[in-house]
């Protein structure tokens, strides 16, 4: 007996393909971030768009919901993970680039 696969909603040819899922994303520069991950988003294609949910801390919004988006040489890997998890992970990975050490007057070092 042959079986054949059969895709049962065709996509055509010209339609966008975007990929989402839950996930950790670990970028270069030791720089993590949590959210929903679309791949090659409609507004930046060859691109990986994160959109970080507002981390919320009894009913009230503690930090803000973002979107970043990484070019995949950035990237060194990407996890999927449930929306639980995420949102677990939020209070500890704040997405935001590593601030620069500055060295200004006298004893702050």
């Amino acid at each position: 007996m042959t079986r054949t696969l059969v895709r049962v909603t065709p996509m055509a040819d010209n339609e966008p393909r975007e990929l989402k899922a839950w996930a950790v994303v670990e970028l270069f520069g030791h720089q993590r971030i949590v959210g929903m991950v679309t791949v090659d988003p409609i507004d930046f294609p060859g691109m990986l768009r994160v959109d970080v949910p507002d981390l919320l801390k009894d009913g009230k919004v503690e930090r803000a919901g973002f979107t970043r988006y990484f070019g995949k040489a950035a990237l060194y890997s990407v996890t999927p993970i449930s929306e639980q998890s995420v949102r677990e992970l939020l209070p500890h990975v704040d997405g935001h680039p590593a601030r620069p050490l500055s060295i200004g007057g006298a004893g702050e070092w």
